[in-house]
């Protein structure tokens, strides 16, 4: 299986060894992400454990000499939909992403190119009936990547973006997102020196703490806890045809083995502010995401 493992620019390096520690080969950073050969166990736990990846797409087919819109739609309809629509009341939609192609000018016109080819060649299928494209609560998601003339088709293998943990409610006005403060906490010395720790997780101190994200996060890293387990996370794999549950559950099993370990060291974190109400966010936070006994809050000033 190939996947193409999304991510923000400056990050690539950490998305490549979180990869990596997935149990992921033949990895290739490109550009706007990482991409990679590796089992459905490899998907899993890449889904679950990464910090820094927004997303992860599962290549179906590539093509390497597209020249125009129309070769675009008829090669789309020479591929197999069916395999991945199974029942014409599952919904669609396609993103898509196209750098250096002078046939599209516009690049959604490419997405509604492969959209049609979907459609016609499932109207087929299905007797005439066809399925319906939801762009808000599709079932799944097909992305297109164009790249000159090579094309290349993707179905979203993670759903929901993987930073989007699950534990943030309110906020307050300067929010940090949880892949920006891992990646933070990943260039930290703060991170090498609790990697090497056995017994005791050396302390973290944010002084100006906000929304509690970055020491929530270090609290999730110190404790062994994969980020994909913070919360239900309904990725979008789990709907897939191809979705193994009995090594979905063999992936969990062991992460939860790991976090077992990781959460007998002693931890203690320190998340201050002087906005009480921002304060209260981050506690609220902590708790939702099962952290709060190892960070200690406080309304302090700075001075303080």
């Amino acid at each position: 299986m190939i996947f193409f493992a999304t991510s923000a620019l400056h990050v690539q390096d950490i998305v490549e060894t979180e990869v990596r520690a997935a149990g992921g080969t033949e990895v290739r950073p490109t550009t706007g992400g990482v991409e990679f050969s590796g089992s459905l166990e490899t998907g899993y736990t890449f889904c679950l454990t990464s910090r820094v990846s927004t997303r992860l797409l599962l290549g179906l087919w590539e093509h390497d000499d597209i020249q125009s819109a129309d070769e675009l739609y008829d090669a789309s309809l020479q591929l197999p939909w069916e395999e991945w629509i199974t029942t014409v009341d599952q919904t669609f939609q396609i993103t898509h992403t196209v750098r250096n192609c002078p046939y599209l000018r516009n690049s959604k016109f490419g997405a509604i190119r492969v959209k049609d080819a979907i459609v016609d060649r499932l109207r087929e299928h299905f007797d005439g009936e066809r399925p319906q494209v939801d762009t808000d609560e599709s079932d799944l998601t097909f992305h297109l990547m164009v790249d000159g003339t090579h094309v290349a088709w993707f179905v979203d293998f993670s759903g929901r973006g993987l930073h989007r943990r699950g534990y943030r409610g309110g906020q307050t006005d300067a929010v940090m997102s949880e892949y920006i403060a891992a990646a933070l906490l990943y260039r930290s010395p703060w991170l090498k020196a609790m990697q090497a720790a056995e017994d005791q997780v050396p302390p973290l101190f944010d002084p100006f703490c906000g929304s509690g994200t970055i020491v929530i996060e270090a609290a999730l890293w110190a404790l062994g806890r994969a980020p994909g387990l913070v919360s239900a996370r309904n990725f979008t794999f789990l709907n897939l045809p191809i979705h193994d549950q009995e090594r979905y559950d063999t992936v969990i099993a062991n992460l939860r083995e790991q976090e077992e370990v990781a959460s007998k060291r002693s931890i203690v974190l320190y998340g201050w502010d002087q906005d009480p109400a921002a304060v209260r966010i981050a506690q609220a936070a902590a708790e939702q995401a099962g952290v709060a006994h190892v960070i200690d809050f406080r309304v302090k000033a700075l001075e303080d």
